[in-house]
């Protein structure tokens, strides 16, 4: 069998790894409740498979990640995604959606990330396309804070359709739209 049959990619038990994991092709990843533990900063999970589904999975990250250093649990690069049942925490963000469609189903938890859940951008790479996340079920952030939102857009060329009620605020940071499950988390 060629790699290239492969269709899915199922998860059979816990790992640990120093690398990042690049997932460059349409496939459905199923961790089956499994968590992938990364121990570098920068992007852990990398998906670039256009079409691709990432679902049943946990990524936890154990670098250092208070200060800012663009490490995100799975990135979502250029293409169409769907997201659902993944838990992703210990890094600056959890999940970036970066110039990519994606739909956010049930089951995602955002919580324990250093500066938010989930970021929603444009690459700065030339003729990238725009970036935007449909938000279909609620998720959960248990750590949301304010300046530390659940979701946020980063500059131009994002957006966010969100069906579950969250409140958006342009007000806390220069060029984001930062989203809140809780009002009060919305407001200094």
């Amino acid at each position: 069998m060629d790699n290239q049959d492969i269709q899915t990619i199922s998860v059979t038990s816990d790992f640990s790894v120093a690398t990042p994991i690049a997932i460059g092709r349409k496939v459905d990843v199923d961790g089956q409740g499994h968590t992938v533990t990364f121990s570098t900063t920068g992007q852990n999970l990398v998906v670039t498979g256009d079409g691709a589904h990432v679902h049943n999975i946990a990524v936890k990250n154990t670098a250092d990640t208070t200060k800012w250093n663009s490490t995100y649990g799975v990135q979502f690069y250029n293409g169409t995604y769907t997201i659902e049942n993944i838990t992703s925490t210990g890094a600056n963000a959890g999940i970036l959606v970066n110039s990519s469609t994606a739909t956010l189903g049930s089951g995602v938890d955002v919580s324990g990330n250093n500066f938010g859940g989930i970021e929603v951008s444009q690459s700065s790479n030339e003729g990238s396309p725009a970036s935007s996340l449909t938000v279909n079920s609620k998720i959960v952030n248990t750590t949301e804070a304010y300046g530390k939102p659940t979701v946020w857009t980063d500059g131009d060329n994002a957006s966010v359709t969100d069906k579950t009620g969250m409140t958006a605020n342009g007000e806390i940071k220069e060029n984001q739209v930062q989203y809140y499950l809780d009002v009060k988390n919305s407001t200094k």
